[in-house]
């Protein structure tokens, strides 16, 4: 696009022209203060203008190597500038175009003044108007017929929705539940308070968050009653068959729903009926949970749940999600009210499918829901975001079927629910941020470690001058120097990282990977870049790595079950991959040969011992915490009720620290003396707020100090209004 003429440096567009040279904008010779990025992102979209510029692309070249940039919130905040420089309108672009989670296009007509060409359009041929010599009743009434058609067409083809503006309802810092529900007046659902989930309400203006009493232990909000007098609650985890409860809004005793085991249910809008998901299966009852019959056949793989199911406004038909734990794959299918016409939501749409937790518009006229393009957020999940559907369109009243995405990171939302009069929309904030703390045993205090980047599964070069760390939410694997200078990006998505660990020459880095629908696997990467080695077959999984001290071996857990849902709540059920048992495994790098780790069973989490005599391991769910004689090749207790843990050896091999969230002393980060069982607590843990990619997650700097993260950007309720045409 550019000559060989400085003076020609200047690319035209609409009523804007930027000179290439000296990096000014002008509208209609008017100079717009735009500079910085803003500037050189326009640049680069004209000189490539009707080609995709991809995110990654556009990093590369504005934002040269640098320590912690957070670059997705940079490039989004310089997007927004350019565009109002523009008067550009993301929804409906003149000039750039978004391609979700992909990149930019120039789309506007660009002239070059160096080279434009004017071409002269040919002048019309002159044809008789014969029209003009019919009666003018026939001419009025051909206008009146085309008039009733244009408007209805413009009826049948009405503005895109989109939202308007946001209100944070909540501010409590409180871990929140998957579900909301409304009763015009106030937002219910649940939070974590010590340990126990609790039902709580919130003003649909926002407020003071005001706990809802119940004699449960556990109490997990699922859905409301038609009539906004009961609360549908559980009294376990996410995905977990458990009884149903109803607790009476304004006050009593809350009684038993059937007999029924479920992880979901909802009632038909004429409160006549219920449909409850247990497993695959869907089952539909009376409205006192009797006289059930199954509406919806479970899947043979028992991976695969039933979640969400939703009635439609008028009570024909019932929406729901096939989701399949561990591979986050999640397609929305419907079925009549009388169990005929199964078939998909939005087939072809995605491939994978990934959609999942939707509602309907008290009128009809709109679908909401969840979708995700991958596997970025907490607890290998993917960080979804609001989508809308037309159900029904203009004068003929045609669904459309064709989503509108209506929010864009980098904050995310989960179970959008409409307000009663549908002027509002109600949604649950993912997490969005942490903060790396280091604990410091002079001050007994956790302190920001590298001005508090939001990281995870750092692991330090055994000569203590390189780390590798995983960004959160964002799933990607770095390393820099320690002081965090020279970072490198080694992963890119959509493939996520967890758990990476240094070969101990410092040569390469050995980590967990995961795409969506597929399962965990082994791969290294040199430290320096470049292709990734994948270690194991596509079809054998493979989780958390952990070197052998010589280099030439990699010791793993391979997971026997893909099918066991864990027992906390999360915002999706964390990856039963990640979570679930497994047996030990060692792979001979030389000679690609793996043998099992002796009466390994049910254990997961392995680290060898920097000393190369040890290996470290705790069982499913951390009831107890395992060591391996590698001499001996026997088993012998550490530690044992530590809850769901994670250990670290120290760099003398002499200690393992270990996470402890369920102590008799409180949570906290312990370590036990390999040679005398001696167990001391290190760091307290008490309200301590975690992210991460599974939440509780610690380990050891050089000198053996806990690092953790810190949650900075916990769920919270949301109010968006929006305008629906």
């Amino acid at each position: 696009m550019k000559t060989s003429d400085s003076h020609s440096l200047v690319t035209r567009f609409g009523v804007f022209e930027l000179d290439l040279q000296s990096r000014e904008l002008h509208k209609q010779g008017m100079k717009i203060r735009l500079h910085g990025q803003p500037i050189e992102i326009l640049a680069v979209l004209l000189e490539r203008a009707g080609e995709t510029v991809t995110r990654e692309e556009l990093r590369k070249r504005l934002w040269p190597a640098d320590t912690f940039v957070d670059f997705e919130q940079g490039l989004n905040n310089a997007i927004k500038r350019l565009r109002a420089a523009l008067e550009d309108d993301s929804e409906n672009p003149r000039f750039i175009e978004t391609l979700p989670r992909l990149g930019y296009r120039f789309i506007g007509s660009v002239n070059d003044a160096g080279q434009g060409i004017s071409v002269e359009a040919p002048a019309p041929v002159s044809r008789p108007a014969r029209w003009l010599r019919l009666p003018w009743s026939v001419v009025a009434a051909f206008a009146l017929v085309f008039a009733l058609v244009l408007l209805a067409v413009l009826k049948g083809q009405p503005r895109s929705p989109k939202i308007l503006g946001t209100t944070q309802l909540t501010s409590d810092g409180r871990e929140k539940g998957t579900a909301i529900a409304t009763d015009g007046l106030r937002i219910y659902f649940s939070e974590l308070v010590d340990g126990h989930w609790t039902v709580a309400a919130v003003s649909t203006s926002g407020g003071q968050v005001v706990p809802i009493p119940t004699p449960l232990k556990d109490a997990v909000l699922l859905n409301i009653s038609p009539d906004r007098s009961e609360l549908l609650v559980g009294g376990a985890g996410n995905l977990e068959e458990m009884p149903l409860w109803l607790v009476p809004i304004l006050g009593g005793a809350p009684r038993r729903l059937g007999s029924m085991l479920a992880h979901d249910g909802s009632w038909s809008p004429d409160g006549e009926k219920f449909v409850y998901a247990n497993g695959g299966a869907l089952y539909l009852t009376k409205s006192d949970g009797t006289g059930f019959r199954e509406l919806v056949r479970g899947d043979p793989d028992s991976s695969v749940y039933a979640r969400s199911p939703t009635w439609s406004p008028d009570g024909s038909r019932i929406r729901f999600a096939f989701y399949q734990l561990g591979k986050e794959i999640s397609a929305l299918w419907e079925i009549t009210a009388e169990g005929k016409n199964q078939q998909q939501v939005f087939p072809g749409w995605q491939s994978p499918p990934m959609q999942c937790c939707g509602a309907w518009t008290r009128d009809g006229r709109y679908y909401l829901f969840n979708s995700w393009r991958g596997l970025l957020g907490t607890g290998i999940s993917p960080t979804a975001d609001i989508w809308a559907v037309r159900e029904k369109t203009g004068l003929f009243g045609k669904r459309s079927l064709v989503p509108k995405q209506l929010t864009v990171g980098p904050m995310h939302f989960w179970n959008p629910i409409a307000s009663l009069d549908g002027k509002a929309l109600f949604a649950i904030s993912s997490r969005s941020r942490g903060e790396l703390m280091r604990y410091d045993a002079g001050t007994r205090h956790f302190l920001p470690y590298l001005s508090g980047i939001s990281a995870e599964g750092m692991s330090f070069s055994k000569d203590g001058a390189w780390m590798a760390y995983v960004k959160f939410p964002q799933g990607e694997l770095w390393r820099s120097k320690t002081d965090g200078s020279e970072p490198l990006q080694l992963t890119f998505p959509p493939l996520i990282v967890y758990d990476p660990h240094w070969s101990p020459d410092g040569k390469r880095i050995a980590f967990s990977g995961l795409k969506a629908g597929g399962q965990w696997q082994l791969y290294v990467v040199s430290a320096d870049g470049g292709a990734l080695q994948r270690l194991l077959p596509e079809s054998e999984a493979g989780i958390d790595p952990t070197w052998s001290p010589d280099g030439n071996s990699l010791l793993f857990g391979q997971p026997t079950c893909s099918c066991t849902p864990i027992s906390t709540l999360s915002r999706f059920s964390a990856s039963s991959v990640g979570r679930g048992p497994s047996i030990l495994k060692i792979l001979d790098l030389q000679t690609q040969r793996v043998s099992v780790v002796p009466e390994s069973e049910g254990l997961r989490s392995p680290r060898w011992s920097p000393d190369g005599r040890y290996i470290s391991a705790h069982e499913s769910g951390g009831a107890r915490l395992m060591l391996f004689d590698v001499a001996t090749r026997k088993w012998t207790l550490l530690a044992r009720d530590m809850g769901p843990g994670w250990e670290s050896w120290a760099q003398n091999s002499i200690y393992v620290y270990f996470l402890a969230t369920t102590s008799a002393d409180g949570p906290g980060i312990f370590r036990v003396a390999v040679g005398s069982k001696k167990l001391e607590k290190v760091a307290s843990l008490k309200d301590f707020r975690w992210a991460g990619t599974f939440g509780a997650w610690f380990s050891l700097t050089p000198e053996d100090e806990p690092l953790v993260l810190r949650d900075v950007g916990p769920p919270e309720i949301y109010a968006f209004s929006w305008d629906a045409p």
